[in-house]
């Protein structure tokens, strides 16, 4: 598990790891039904396989200080990272931590 990286150094240590091993984001999400007190719950893990970044990419990246705020020090939502990527199941909304079809699945559920 990957925090936000603390420096530069950790930053491009992190990055470093993406062309080596996958990225794994996961969401839980539980919604409760205050009437029936029934409540829905599942985790959803994508998996980001990537091509090694370019040194002056990371460069870039690194500069805008962004991946300082971000868990595992990147943002693959980012659309220069995106030429980089080989394998996604991900969508921006997942990545950010809201999956919605998820969200809408349990809330149908919820309803019945």
């Amino acid at each position: 598990v990957l925090e936000k990286p603390k420096d530069e150094q950790e930053a491009r240590y992190f990055i470093s790891l993406y062309h080596q091993y996958p990225s794994e984001v996961v969401n839980g999400m539980v919604l409760t039904n205050p009437k029936n007190k029934r409540t829905e719950g599942i985790d959803v893990s994508e998996t980001l396989l990537k091509e090694p970044l370019p040194a002056e990419l990371v460069d870039q990246i690194i500069a805008k200080g962004l991946i300082f705020n971000c868990a595992g020090g990147i943002q693959f939502e980012n659309p220069i990272i995106a030429p980089y990527i080989k394998f996604t199941t991900a969508t921006e909304d997942k990545l950010r931590g809201m999956p919605l079809e998820l969200f809408k699945k349990l809330m149908r559920e919820l309803s019945q």
